[in-house]
């Protein structure tokens, strides 16, 4: 973890198995509490898990699942932890979107697909974004009160999705003529523009 500075570095923890797509669910202080996926291999069928850390003092809670169910890429927002997970060596184990609640410990599943939803992201009012890919390519759709919606499609892949603090504008990754580049989208007016034109790969705005 850096400063605001971005000039002292601090290691959290030592681990020995990757942990990853760490974000900050609390802070004051002189206390973190940081929401991460933990033991993902790739082609492997150990399945990763979602857990909660707190720091300096290396509380752990991991949040329950099968014992065979991934949960990975989380989002944090109210209290709810919205993630894609499947269970391991099923038949269909294309990850559907699923909500933690921190405080009840109830978990939800919020989609029933054949295909593939991930990257979620959670609006103000909690509304959810994500990509999936019901047509081949992943797109952006959004999934509000059991309702599920596209928001943006083209013929090749979206990615990456954010969304800002006032809930208007949406800005992902979209590949475009071999390069990814990043569009903004006004969810107000329903209008939108690629910002960046580069032939390097854009990633993972926030």
């Amino acid at each position: 973890i850096k400063d605001e500075k971005l000039i002292n570095i601090s290691k959290l923890y030592n681990s020995d198995v990757n942990e990853r797509h760490g974000k900050i669910i609390y802070s004051d202080d002189s206390n973190l509490k940081i929401l991460f996926g933990s033991g993902f291999i790739p082609n492997d069928t150990n399945p990763e898990k979602l857990i909660i850390r707190s720091f300096p003092e290396l509380n752990e809670e991991k949040i329950i699942m099968e014992k065979n169910r991934y949960g990975s890429i989380a989002n944090f927002k109210n209290k709810i932890i919205t993630f894609p997970s499947a269970i391991i060596n099923k038949e269909q184990n294309n990850p559907d979107l699923f909500q933690y609640n921190i405080e009840t410990k109830k978990m939800i599943k919020v989609t029933n697909t054949i295909y593939e939803e991930w990257r979620p992201i959670v609006d103000n009012n909690g509304k959810i974004y994500y990509i999936a890919n019901p047509e081949k390519q992943f797109d952006i759709y959004s999934n509000y009160k059991g309702v599920t919606k596209n928001v943006y499609s083209s013929q090749d892949d979206e990615w990456d999705p954010a969304i800002d603090p006032t809930d208007r504008w949406l800005i992902f990754s979209s590949k475009v003529n071999e390069s990814w580049n990043l569009i903004l989208l006004d969810l107000k007016n329903n209008k939108f523009k690629m910002i960046t034109t580069e032939v390097d790969d854009d990633w993972d705005s926030q």
